[in-house]
């Protein structure tokens, strides 16, 4: 007795049956791990952009006027004045 079609093991010439994979499946998982791989890639760059937020830095022009505006200011007339660059009312009014 044969048994139908759908279940006999061998096909007509004796070869197994051929199991293919459907090609949704396969451009769908790379399209799964592209995804996955952009996300991460995403957040590695929201959270570099985002940490230490807080923190406090200053640039060298930055720092430099700091230090002058931090001076007494005897001495923030007397700096500025023979550098001969910047006028000291700036420097007065930050300081």
């Amino acid at each position: 007795m044969l048994a139908p079609p759908g279940l006999r093991s061998r096909s007509a010439q004796g070869k197994p049956p051929e199991h293919h994979v459907s090609p949704t499946s396969s451009s769908s998982s790379r399209r799964l791990g592209r995804s996955l791989i952009f996300v991460g890639c995403l957040a590695i760059a929201f959270w570099l952009g985002t940490h230490d937020l807080d923190g406090q830095s200053l640039w060298p022009d930055e720092a430099g006027t700091w230090n002058i505006a931090t001076m007494p200011v005897s001495a923030i007339s007397q700096d500025v004045l023979s550098d001969q660059i910047h006028v000291p009312a700036y420097y007065l009014l930050l300081h």
